[in-house]
Parts: C-alpha cells; structure tokens; sequence
C-alpha cells in the first residue's frame, strides 16, 4: 500500500482543507517530516491510519475526538486519502463523529460517522462494517498490525530493549497477541487450586462422616468406635468397623424379629378366645331383646288392623270424589275460551281508543303543516332579493381588499427604500474610510518621499573610493563624505509606499462610485414610490407617504371587515331561502298529503275494531251463562281443591294398608333372629374373660419392649449404613480428585514455570520467546550495520536465579572484544540504534505473519537526536536499505543534521491564528 493523496479538512490541527502530495516523493526513498512542537507531524500518520481503519494510530484517543478546535463551525472535519495497492488505485473518505451547528435554528447537532470507497472499476461501499472489511480484504492485515508494520515509533521499543522479562511479557503480549496462552495458565493453575480443595473439602467430609458412628457403650467394638470418632483409625479401618457393627446390629435386629412374631402370634390366639366371649355374651343379650320386642310388636299390629278396616270403608267415598274430578276437568277448555274472548274484548276496546286518538293527532298535523307551508311560501317571497344583494357586496368587498393589497406593495417598497438607505449609510461609511487611508498613505509617501530626496547625497557618499573621481565634482579625494541619517528610506521601501499609495487611491476610488451608485439607485426608487403614492393616497410630500398609508389601510381595514360581516349575514338569508325552495316547503306539502292519507286510514280501522269487539262480547256472555264459576282461574281452584282432598283420602288408606304388612314383617323377623340365637346359644364355651385379658395386658408389655429394642437397632444400623455409603462414595470421590490432581498439577507447574530446580519459564514466555528470537535474528541484519558489525543482540538461554520469571532477558555481544554483556549497559545513542533496529525487525516479522504482506510505505518517528555524526550515517544507511524494492519511508524528527541530509521534505509549521499548516520541499521537478 502506498499513499498518493492525503487530503484533511478540519482534522487535528489543520483546521481548513490540507493537501499532502506523495506523489511528488516518487516511488522509492527517504522524505522527512519535520517541524514545529506539536504542530502536527505525527497527525499525518494518524489521518492515514484513520482513513483506512476508521481509528487512529494510537490507543489514546478515539475517532470522535479528531475534530479541529480551530476549525471553522461550517468547516466538515473529514480524511480523503487516494492510494495505490498492486497497481490499482482506489480512493477512501471517511468522517468522525463530531458536533455540528443546526441546519436550522440555533445549537448544534451530532453529525454521524460516513465513509466511501471508490474502487478501480467505479463500485462504491458506503457501509462501515462493508468498507472496514473491504480494506482489511485489500491490504491483507488489520489496523493494529497496519500500526506496527508501518510506524516506528522509538520510545515504544526502547522499552522493549531494556525492560526485564516481566515487562517485556508485556509488550510481546500485546504485539503478537498472546493473551490466550496466558488464559490457559492462569486456567491450569485455578484448576489445580480447585481440585485441592475440594480432596480437602472430601477429606474433611469423611472426618465429619466418622463422628457419628452409632455403638452402645457396652459394646466390645465400642473402644473402637471411639477411635473412629477421633479419627485415629484409617479410612480402610473405619469401613472395616462398620461392617462389623451392621452385621451385629443385623443379627440382633433378625432374633428380635423372630421373637415379635411369635409374641404376636400369642397375642392372636387370645384376641380371638376374648372375641369368642364377648360374641356369646352379645348374643344372649340380644335374644333377650328380640323376645321382649315380639310382644310389644304383637300388641301393635292388633290395634293397627282396625285402623285398616276403618279406612278400607272410605273407598266407595274416594271413587265418587274421583268422578266428579273428571267432570270438572272437562269444562276447562270452556273456560279457556271464556278467558280468551274477555281478554280480546278488552284488547279490542285498548285499540279502539288508540287509533281514535291517533284520528286527531293526524287531523292536527293536517292543520300544522297548511299553516307551515304558508308561511314558508310568504317567508320564500320576502327573500327574493337576496342573491342580487350578496352578489354586490362581494364585489366591493373584493375591491377593498385589492386596494389594500396594493397599499402593501407600497409599504413594501418603503421597506426597500430604508434597506438601500442604510446600504447607501455602509458604503459612505466605507468610503470615508478608505478616503482616510489613501489621505494616510499619501501624506506617509510624501514624507518619505521628502526623506529620501534629502539623504541623496549620503546614498551618493556610500559609493565613493578614494583615488576614484566623485560623479558630482569630479574630485578623486574625499575628505568630509556626506554622511546618511540612520533614519533615510531605501528606493525598494519608498517604492512600496508608492504601490500601497496606489492601491489605497484604488480603493478610495472604487468606495466612491459604489456609494454613487447606491445613492443613484435610492433616489431612483423615492422617484418610482412618490408617483405610485399619488396614484392611491393622493398628492403629498414624500415624508407624509408612510403615515398617509398607515391611515388608508386602517381605513380600508376596518371597511373590510364591516362587509365581510355583511356578506355573511347576506349569505345566511341566501342559504335560508334555497332551504325553503328545496327542503323545507316541499316537507311541509308532503307532511300534509301524508298526514290527510293516514288520518282515512285510522277512520276505517276504528270500524273494523268495533264490529270485532262486540261479537266477543256476545260470545263470553253465553260461557258466563253455561259455567258454574265466573273464570278459568275459579275452576282450576276448585279441582286443585278437589284432588288434594281425593289424594289425601286415598294415602290414609295406603298408609293404614302399609303399616299393617310392616308390623307383620317385623314380627316374623323377630322370630327368626330369636331362633338363629337360641341355635347359636346351644353349645356355647366357658371362657374366663379377666383372665385372658391380663395375659393379655402382660402381652402387649413384652411386645412394646421387643419393638423398642429392634427400632433403636434398626435406626443405629440404618445410621451406620449411611455413613458407610458416605465414606464409600467420598472415598471414591477423592481417589478420582488426587488422580485428576496429579496430571493438572503437573500441567499447571509447567505452564507457569513453576517445576521445582526448574528454569522459571511460563508457557506465554516460552511462545514469546519464538517471536522474539525471529525479531533478534531480524533485527541483527540492521544492528550489525548501524554500528559497524561491532553490536549483535541475542537472548539470555540461561539463567542463575531460579526463584524469578526468565526467558526473555535480552543480552549484546561485542565483536569488537568478544564480551557478552547486558543491553542496558548500551550508550543513548547505541540505544537507539539497537531499539530501531528491534522496531525494523517487527514490522519485518508481522509482515512475515501476515502472510507476505509488504507496504510500500513506513514512518519511523523521532529517536534521532542521540545519535553521533558516523552513527546517524549508519542508521541512514539501514533506513535507505528499507526503501529498496519500491518503498517510501518517512522520518518523523525535529534533528537539523536530517534536514541536511533528506532534500525531500513536509515541513509542518503553526499559525499564529491557531492550528498549523504544511508545506512540501522536493528535489523533483513537478
């Protein structure tokens, strides 16, 4: 990649629009980027880093701070860097974030981020994330390897030339990306701490699990037991104890069992003997009972059968009361009838009344709407001049307001005459003063003018030799020269007096004619303005114009408004009688014919429902005639009546029917119930019942003690059990950890260079060290130059101390006397030469990585100032060997011995108004 055309508008300290041509450097060679402190040689850099990446440079600063503080507020803050990549020449513009004033309105506003790349064949990319990757595809490397590869920044280097092993880690980190093996050792060693704790952690389980092992004190295992408690026996031990505790407790536990059931099974046998007993003795309880029970159930079923016979009789009485039901029922449908002809009748007589009701409402809206649609005829009459009316106000509102808007034309032409007033007051005002500037100048020349006659003969003195001929006497000896005041003008001041005289009478004069012609152009338009007045204020004197307008258009104004008022009460009365014509008159008629047609309709309907309503009337006085009862409604009581009556009757006989085969299946029930437990009575056994029950009671005693004996066993060994599996699994559990713990330990330790009687030498520093010793091997090619062969740099292999991190100390052999020795014992200047030539390496080495990417362009930036006559020259020697093959370097430096050497310059000075500009010395010719 080589830079053609580096444009930047109000980026850093270049607050307007500036150019850097490469082009004029040629292809290949060295060009210097000198000058001012801080005026911003290195900014240049920065706008191509930034042109290309969208950031920077440095890591300092971000890309919405470029922004010039000197740039004007219209001025964009933008890079447009124009490049060639293997023959083909694209073009990138790219723009920060940055603050900008309002398009409209006051403030500012944020202006976002733009970019465009132009390629070879016309495509454009206007997507950021599309340009970044777009360039990164073209170049071949990204901006952080962009940054290293083309600028050579000393003071970054020279740390990486002195700085212990720890620092330079550092360093090496962050230039060859080698965070991730540091990850992976601090990933190892947090594991292995990891696994520590937890065998700890599964140690102390397997104590805390011994603490609670459960064995009675009179056991013989019980010292033991304690032993295990206190953690005196092994693991194997303590699993060996349990065992044997289980296996007692287990064959305890199965004898206690064994002895339950048979104690049970006694407990069995005399339940069942005490629930014979008791089942005899409920029986001859019960039998006594049932005899009892027969005799009063005998005694009841005698009176109950003459209740029974009583009701028997009443039936003859319930089948008459069930006939006359019948006949009753019968009539019903009559009365329905009865019911629907009184309820039509009244319905008929409700309608009736209604529609004579309706008869008048109609004949009264015949009335109303003949009287509405006369008077809506006579309204119609009265407004028949309306539209003649509307349409002549209308036109002389139309002619007021044209009046006023000429007037506004008029007031606006004032306006413009007090606008070429005060334009015509600027340029008078501007004419005087460059009147007083020429009077300035002129009075200046004439004075110097006066001088510089008067110092003729002093000028004339200057020339004089001895043994030459004066031009004026012709004298060859000059013993009293006239001698030249400190004060006479030279001919080349005096002739610049003369041009700023000239150019001040230029000026003078140019200020007259504009203010004549401003002065032409005013009286012009009062002329113009003053005629119009006449045409629509009337005669008048041109000052009284503008109070003379001011009353017409007060007067016009309020005229205005009176017939624009006027209009629109003329309108109303307009839209009135079209609403008269169209809508409302034609309703009024209509609502008449409509009102006369249903008012005949109701006449004929009101007949109709009185013939319909007397022949009802007539029906429902024969049904009154016919029926016992006077409605439907006195009928249906009357059989509800009847019914229950009948029912009621006949559940007393059912009842009395009942009661009498219930007394008799009780009886024989009883019967049978006495003789099943005379049957069961008959070979019944002696048993003695408080004997059995305290054997009982004995029993159950035993029982409870045989259960409490094998709970506490079975819990103890439920307990030991547990505690077994625990220490089983955890047991287990540590042996996996301590296997897993050996190899990660091992891991750990030799990735953090921490093996014992081992060189210090962490993973990340053993992987630095195959960067390093290629950057060495590189840098050497230039060290070896710049300073005669006598220096070469090499890296520590071994080491003495073997308490601290080693691997990247870095050493220089001394040709000249054989010495090894460290490279901080290296002068300021040799300093230099080897820390630029480490920053030479690097870039060759990234440029290596990145798979043979070569930029046809590099800055190296400041460090020179140390350096020697001879070792500058070696360090120019090996800074021109980097522009063979087509590549353009640029020094960055403020060393006046540079400037001597490199004739092609960008020299950056700053404005005294702020910010700082840039120009460009070149041996070519362009």
């Amino acid at each position: 990649m080589r830079p053609l055309k580096l444009v930047m508008t109000g980026f850093g300290p270049y607050s307007g629009v500036t150019t850097v041509d490469f082009v004029k450097f040629g292809t290949s060679g060295l060009y210097l980027i000198t000058g001012d402190t801080g005026a911003g040689k290195t900014t240049i850099f920065d706008a191509i880093t930034f042109a290309l990446y969208g950031k920077p440079s440095g890591n300092n600063r971000t890309a919405d701070m470029l922004r010039s503080k000197y740039a004007k507020p219209e001025t964009p803050t933008e890079v447009d860097l124009t490049f060639d990549y293997a023959g083909k020449v694209y073009r990138i513009r790219r723009s920060p974030r940055y603050d900008r004033p309002k398009r409209k309105g006051e403030g500012m506003v944020s202006k976002a981020p733009e970019q465009e790349l132009y390629y070879p064949d016309g495509r454009i990319l206007t997507k950021g994330k599309e340009v970044d990757e777009a360039i990164t595809e073209i170049i071949g490397i990204n901006r952080d390897q962009f940054a290293q590869i083309a600028m050579i920044a000393q003071g970054d280097f020279l740390k990486l030339l002195t700085a212990p092993t720890g620092e330079r880690q550092a360093i090496l980190r962050k230039l060859f990306q080698t965070m991730p093996y540091l990850v992976l050792q601090d990933t190892l060693k947090t594991k292995a701490n990891d696994l520590i704790r937890k065998n700890t952690e599964a140690s102390n389980s397997i104590r805390q699990y011994t603490k609670d092992i459960q064995c009675m004190d009179t056991d013989v295992l019980y010292p033991e037991a304690e032993k295990a408690k206190n953690n005196e026996l092994t693991v194997t031990e303590t699993v060996d104890l349990l065992e044997q505790l289980i296996r007692q407790d287990a064959d305890e536990y199965k004898a206690l069992e064994k002895k339950a059931r048979e104690l049970k099974k006694q407990d069995s046998a005399i339940t069942a003997r005490l629930t014979k007993a008791q089942t005899q003795k409920k029986i001859e309880e019960d039998l006594k009972q049932n005899e009892a029970k027969l005799e009063t159930e005998r005694t009841k079923l005698a009176s109950l059968k003459e209740t029974w016979k009583i009701q028997e009789a009443r039936n003859p009485e319930l089948q008459k009361q069930r006939d006359a039901i019948t006949r009753a029922k019968a009539e019903l449908p009559d009365y329905d009838e009865l019911d629907a002809k009184t309820a039509l009748v009244n319905e008929l007589a409700k309608k009736e009344t209604d529609t004579k009701k309706a008869i008048e409402a109609a004949a009264a809206r015949i009335e109303k709407s003949a009287a509405l649609a006369e008077q809506l005829k006579k309204e119609q009459e009265s407004l028949s001049s309306a539209d003649a009316n509307k349409l002549e106000t209308e036109n002389e509102l139309n002619r007021a307001r044209e009046d006023y808007s000429r007037l506004n034309e008029l007031k606006n032409d004032l306006k413009d005459i007090a606008e070429v007033e005060k334009e015509l007051r600027t340029a008078q005002n501007g004419y005087s003063l460059k009147k007083d500037a020429a009077k300035t100048a002129a009075d200046t020349y004439e004075e110097r003018h006066t001088a510089y006659l008067d110092e003729q003969a002093g000028f004339l003195a200057e020339t004089l030799e001895e043994g030459k001929p004066c031009p004026v006497c012709g004298s060859v000896h000059h013993p009293h020269p006239a001698a030249k005041s400190a004060q006479a003008p030279t001919k080349e001041e005096l002739e610049a007096l003369k041009a700023k005289k000239e150019t001040a009478d230029a000026a003078m004069r140019k200020a007259s004619e504009y203010a004549g012609a401003v002065k032409s152009r005013l009286e012009e338009k009062k002329v113009n303005l003053t005629k119009t007045a006449e045409t629509l204020l009337g005669a008048g004197e041109y000052e009284t114009i503008k109070e003379r307008l001011a009353k017409k258009q007060e007067e016009l104004k309020l005229r205005g408004t009176k017939l624009a008022e006027e209009a629109k009460r003329i309108g109303q009365l307009v839209k009135r009688r079209e609403e008269i014509v169209k809508k409302l008159l034609p309703d009024a008629e209509k609502n008449n014919k409509t009102a006369g047609e249903e008012k005949a309709r109701l006449e004929a309907e009101s007949a109709r429902l009185a013939a319909e309503r007397k022949n009802a009337g007539e029906r429902a006085d024969v049904l009154k005639k016919k029926l016992p009862f006077a409605t439907g409604t006195e009928a249906k009581k009357n059989i509800a009546a009847m019914v229950k009556s009948a029912d009621q009757m006949e559940q007393e006989i059912k009842l009395a029917d009942e009661a009498v085969r219930s007394a008799e299946e009780i009886i024989t029930g009883l019967k049978a119930a006495a003789e099943e437990q005379r049957r069961q009575l008959k070979d019944r056994e002696a048993i003695d019942i408080e004997q059995e029950t305290a054997a009982q009671t004995a029993l159950k005693a035993e029982q409870g003690s045989t259960d409490t004996k094998k709970e506490a066993i079975g819990t103890r060994k439920t307990i030991n059990e547990g505690i077994l599996k625990n220490i089983r699994d955890k047991s287990g559990e540590q042996t996996a950890l301590e296997e897993e713990l050996k190899w990660v330990k091992a891991l750990s330790d030799t990735a953090n260079g921490t093996v014992r009687d081992k060189a210090k030498i962490m993973l990340e520093t053993y992987i630095q060290t195959t960067y390093f010793d290629r950057i060495i091997a590189r840098a050497n090619l230039r060290f070896l130059t710049m300073s005669d062969g006598q220096y070469e740099l090499t890296r520590r292999k071994e080491t003495n101390d073997r308490m601290h991190q080693s691997g990247l100390e870095l050493d220089v052999i001394d040709h000249y006397n054989g010495s090894t020795r460290s490279v901080n014992s290296l002068s300021g200047g040799e300093s230099f030469k080897a820390s630029l030539s480490l920053a030479l390496g690097l870039s060759d080495e990234i440029q290596s990585s990145a798979g043979g990417i070569r930029l046809d362009t590099m800055f190296v930036d400041e460090g020179f100032g140390s350096l020697d006559s001879d070792s500058l020259e070696n360090a120019m020697k090996a800074l021109k060997g980097l522009t063979e093959g087509n590549r353009l370097v640029g020094i960055i430096s403020h060393v006046e011995a540079l400037k001597e050497r490199i004739e092609n310059k960008i020299i950056v000075k700053k404005d005294q108004a702020g910010g700082s500009h840039i120009k460009i010395e070149t041996d070519r010719q362009n």
